[in-house]
């Protein structure tokens, strides 16, 4: 996020990915989201640790 930061401003980024998105990050999410509602999708299995 250091990449993106012009002066003291706070800036939400918690995952710090915000400069590495060409493209709109709603759509992206979206598009993950809309996944488990497809029959057919083999969805890989997510562990959390």
């Amino acid at each position: 996020a250091a990449a993106e930061h012009k002066g003291k401003i706070i800036m939400h980024d918690p995952f710090a990915m915000r400069p590495f998105f060409g493209y709109n990050f709603g759509k992206y999410l979206a598009h993950w989201l809309s996944m488990a509602h497809r029959p057919a999708a083999k969805l890989p299995r997510i562990f959390h640790v």
